[in-house]
């Protein structure tokens, strides 16, 4: 009852949405979405959608890791979510998806 009450409190304040709360990630931020959409990208057929998506993954930084951690369950583009992961974390996990989820459960308080 104490928890409900706190969330109702503090949503009442503005101080914070129910999805930052619960970060259950049903509201998207602007730049979730950016992100998002340039991870989409990298599936396109067009090389240079493809280089102008690895463009804007590299510079949202490590705001993108969240993101392509999910990525890694796509074949279609597990390779270059793994090489997106290395330039952007600076971390070098090899190829193995395993290791990155690991290092991401550990680290994800950081994102």
């Amino acid at each position: 009852m104490a928890l409900a009450l706190l969330v109702i409190y503090t949503l009442s304040l503005a101080v914070a949405t129910a999805d930052e709360i619960f970060n259950l990630g049903l509201f998207p931020t602007k730049l979730e979405r950016m992100i998002g959409k340039a991870i989409k990208n990298l599936k396109s057929p067009d090389s240079e959608v493809q280089f102008q998506a690895k463009k804007e993954i590299e510079l949202y930084g490590d705001f993108a890791i969240p993101q392509l951690i999910k990525a890694l369950d796509a074949p279609e583009i597990k390779h270059q979510a793994l090489e997106l992961l290395k330039t952007v974390s600076g971390k070098n996990l090899g190829q193995d998806p395993k290791a990155w989820r690991d290092w991401y459960k550990k680290h994800k308080h950081e994102f």
